[in-house]
């Protein structure tokens, strides 16, 4: 990015100081149209990183969103002098993608539990690949490691609170079905690995241990 800047500097000085003369010359060198073609690169960069954005989004692959939000993010900054109205527009269509994504990640959380823990291909898409983003060592990806941390404690949180009401169906009625089926279906989830993306150190219960005891009941 800094070296292209510097080169369109160089360009843009070259063609104050030198065009006057240079057009007057049999094949002289056209700064401004190469002035013009670096800008077009520019422009033709932007676009391709915000197309590769859109490739990750749609499957919600966040090292490959973080870093490319990050690459555009950069480069339309500095650039931003050079850029369309419609590249601007990409760039903010880019931008609210990005936290969108971030942001749907609670909201699948809550989903998933109130469903009674039920089957959630998006929760084992999205888990691994913010895992991914967390463990990398691309210093692009610092917002998206807070998010995993975030994501786990709060998935961690919403599993105790519905074995407790779970529990307290049972202590109350003397009920298991219901209590048994969401354990159950969590279980499937846990073994499935949603296990790993969990602060195991804080769940309040043992899946397995607690279907197995209340099977027997």
């Amino acid at each position: 990015c800094h070296s292209i800047i510097n080169q369109l500097k160089v360009l843009e000085h070259a063609r104050k100081e030198l065009s006057p003369r240079l057009v007057k010359l049999p094949g002289g060198l056209n700064i401004g149209k190469e002035l013009q073609s670096v800008k077009t690169k520019i422009r033709e960069i932007l676009e391709a990183l915000v197309e590769i954005f859109s490739t990750h989004y749609s499957k919600m692959n966040f090292e490959g969103m973080g870093v490319s939000h990050r690459s555009v993010v950069l480069l339309s900054s500095q650039m931003e002098v050079h850029l369309t109205s419609l590249n601007k527009r990409s760039v903010k269509d880019l931008r609210k993608q990005f936290d969108r994504a971030v942001n749907s990640v609670t909201r699948l959380l809550d989903r998933f539990v109130q469903s009674g823990f039920q089957e959630d291909a998006k929760l084992h898409q999205i888990f691994p690949s913010l895992q991914k983003a967390s463990e990398s060592v691309n210093p692009e990806l610092p917002k998206l490691s807070k998010t995993y941390e975030k994501s786990q404690k709060e998935l961690t949180e919403k599993i105790n609170k519905a074995f407790n009401i779970c529990n307290d169906i049972v202590s109350q009625s003397n009920c298991y079905y219901q209590p048994i089926e969401m354990l159950t279906a969590l279980d499937r989830q846990l073994k499935r690995g949603l296990k790993n993306h969990l602060l195991t150190s804080e769940l309040s219960f043992d899946c397995e241990a607690k279907l197995q005891e209340w099977r027997e009941e």
